[in-house]
């Protein structure tokens, strides 16, 4: 059983599925005003809003950091892991 190659696979599922849902959280977090042309959302964790047509370059910096950032960090945190523990494997004489 390779472990490296599993564990590899199950973080790509879950990156999959913490980028699709963070997207879903960006989308129902818009709020359509009633003349129903204006849409905020959020972009980030700071409670500012910013209307639909009118995201930056910034914006989409924020909402891609969190997208991607934390499955990134948690690739590193295994791989940092993984590393350690196999300083204690025992090596064949």
């Amino acid at each position: 059983m390779n472990v490296r190659r599993g564990l590899f696979r199950l973080w790509i599922v879950a990156g999959v599925l913490w980028i699709v849902g963070w997207l879903v959280f960006i989308w129902t977090t818009c709020s359509v005003f009633a003349n129903g042309q204006a849409a905020f959302c959020y972009t980030d964790f700071s409670g500012w809003q910013t209307e639909w047509g009118g995201f930056t370059l910034w914006d989409y910096a924020r909402i891609a950091e969190v997208a991607l950032g934390v499955p990134a960090l948690v690739l590193a945190v295994g791989w940092a892991t993984l590393w350690a523990l196999s300083g204690f494997a025992k090596k064949p004489n």
